[in-house]
């Protein structure tokens, strides 16, 4: 995978804060997910970290740091 096909960077706050703040991320990272779900692989920072999720190939979804996608 290059990093052309993947979405633009979508930021997630670490999870600290109220609980609407909380929920707030939950609802980004759920919508993330449901994308890449749907066969738009999305790159997703999150604090200092930066992942790629995308289809397994089966029915599921798997998140990978970033780094070990460019290797």
């Amino acid at each position: 995978m290059s990093n052309e096909e993947l979405e633009p960077v979508v930021v997630v706050k670490p999870a600290t804060g109220s609980l609407e703040e909380m929920r707030k991320q939950q609802e980004i990272l759920q919508d993330v997910f449901r994308r890449a779900a749907e066969g738009h692989p999305q790159h997703v920072k999150i604090g200092d970290n930066e992942f790629v999720v995308d289809q397994t190939g089966g029915s599921g979804v798997y998140m990978k740091p970033v780094e070990q996608i460019k290797l």
